[in-house]
């Protein structure tokens, strides 16, 4: 029996790359916990994955911490969103806070958040020439209004998504 090579699905970035930087200490634990909270229980981005973790020590003896995540969320059973999350933490050192029993580091915090849509994810119309065909007419002429509203919904979790860590970060400062 041959196997059939899967195509890759189509992919539509709804916006371009956003980016948050904050500067300062924060509780570490806590931030990853709010991220996974946000994009689990509350958006329901139930597949979720570190697609990298890597701690790089530097000659000073800080560290820089660079991950990326991917987090899925089906809309229907052709379509599924997709967000990702790539943090580059650079000068992190921990900090000892009085009280406190949580680890806090210091360091310069690069966020950036996109998204897209993923089409035929479970790659059902790219069988033979025939079925994508009749999927591109059907994306282009009669679903095109559905999905500019699942891009305006995945964009809207992007942006909440960054005000969520935004909001984290500058409660922070007060701590």
């Amino acid at each position: 029996k041959k196997e059939r090579k899967r195509k890759m699905p189509e992919k539509d970035y709804v916006t371009e790359p956003l980016k948050l930087s904050f500067s300062g200490v924060v509780a570490f634990d806590t931030l990853y916990k709010t991220l996974v909270n946000w994009l689990r229980k509350r958006n329901h981005y139930e597949e979720f994955e570190e697609k990298m973790h890597k701690t790089v020590r530097t000659e000073d003896g800080k560290k820089k911490l660079i991950f990326s995540w991917q987090a899925k969320k089906p809309v229907t059973d052709y379509v599924m969103n997709i967000i990702e999350i790539e943090a580059n933490i650079t000068n992190m050192q921990e900090v000892k806070k009085k009280g406190s029993t949580e680890k806090w580091y210091k360091g310069e915090y690069n966020f950036t958040f996109f998204g897209y849509l993923l089409k035929d994810y479970e790659d059902r119309w790219s069988r033979n020439a025939l079925w994508k065909f009749l999927r591109e007419v059907s994306d282009k002429y009669m679903s095109g209004s559905k999905f500019k509203e699942y891009e305006a919904e995945l964009l809207a979790d992007i942006r909440k998504l960054r005000a969520e860590v935004k909001a984290f970060l500058d409660l922070q400062k007060t701590v």
